[in-house]
């Protein structure tokens, strides 16, 4: 089926939407001027979707009633997607908000994401992994592959390096929970929404390479944009060849890095911050804060370059 929308047209499902394309015949839907947001796009806000090869095309151009965002499809309950294609979408590519998500990676695979205006896709934290698994994630140069909002319980996986220049766009603040483990690919670019965190509870691996770096910075390359990354894991946690900056703009513990009192030593937590840049914060490069271990962040050894306005490293026990 081959199916074409005028301007402000669109598909709006209160129910089940089932689309059951094949290889050699796929399913179609574009717009009539087969022109970048030329049609409004898919809005499934009832049941779940299961698509197998759609061809979803160039909508996104308005944003249907009830909704924040412009999309080509949007979803806020189950989705199952394989083998299709979302592209030239006016606005986001693919948009989960609310209860929207994918149950596993298997119900995600064999898609193509790209050539999308603002994101090509917005969805939860723990479902990342999913959409990166046998999937194509691309985004034009200056616009982020992903947005990020908190999830719920599901594993972290690893945030892999899309090799564009803005990977990760974190929209509000994420909490790796205590039961929980990110690995975050050399090379990957995070940047951090204004006002956000980084809550780190559980365990964290972000290991950067030569000339492949892992970057955290804001949206906006200004000091105290965001709020920082604050350890309180007892957990390990391992930062290598890692770029964190424009932090700093908490109310109180203004620093790129806070190392909360729960992160010890002696309570088990393993925290190695090495060959590392920590810069361009409004308060301090690091706060160690009263009762944590200082896990030797700021020894020459540790090959760390650290500033903030306020100094470049703040050690409360001391």
């Amino acid at each position: 089926v081959e199916m074409y929308f005028e301007q402000n047209a669109g598909l709006r499902i209160n129910g089940l939407l089932n689309v059951s394309g094949t290889s050699d015949m796929p399913v179609t839907m574009d717009g009539v001027s087969e022109t970048q947001g030329s049609w409004m796009g898919i809005y499934v806000n009832g049941g779940q979707a299961n698509i197998t090869y759609l061809n979803l095309l160039n909508a996104g151009g308005e944003k249907f009633s009830g909704l924040s965002e412009k999309a080509s499809l949007t979803l806020e309950n189950l989705l199952s997607m394989k083998n299709s294609i979302i592209s030239g979408s006016g606005g986001i590519g693919l948009n989960m908000p609310g209860n929207g998500h994918i149950q596993y990676d298997v119900n995600f695979s064999g898609n193509t994401l790209e050539n999308n205006a603002i994101s090509a896709a917005r969805l939860r934290m723990d479902d990342v992994t999913k959409l990166l698994h046998e999937n194509i994630v691309k985004s034009p140069d200056g616009t982020p592959a992903i947005e990020v909002r908190m999830g719920i319980d599901d594993p972290l996986g690893t945030w892999v390096n899309l090799e564009g220049d803005y990977d990760y766009k974190i929209l509000e603040s994420l909490t790796i929970k205590s039961t929980k483990d990110l690995v975050i690919e050399a090379g990957a670019n995070i940047k951090m929404s204004v006002g956000t965190i980084l809550t780190v509870s559980g365990g964290l691996k972000a290991v950067g390479s030569a000339g492949s770096e892992i970057r955290i910075e804001g949206v906006q390359p200004s000091k105290g944009y965001w709020d920082g990354i604050f350890i309180n894991s007892q957990d390990t946690i391992e930062l290598d060849r890692v770029l964190i900056r424009d932090a700093g703009g908490a109310f109180q513990d203004k620093a790129n890095l806070i190392v909360q009192s729960e992160a010890s030593e002696a309570g088990g937590t393993v925290l190695t911050v090495t060959n590392s840049t920590l810069n361009n914060s409004k308060g301090y490069g690091v706060i160690i804060k009263s009762g944590a271990s200082d896990f030797g962040i700021n020894d020459p050894a540790s090959n760390n370059t650290i500033e903030g306005d306020l100094g470049s490293f703040l050690n409360e026990n001391n």
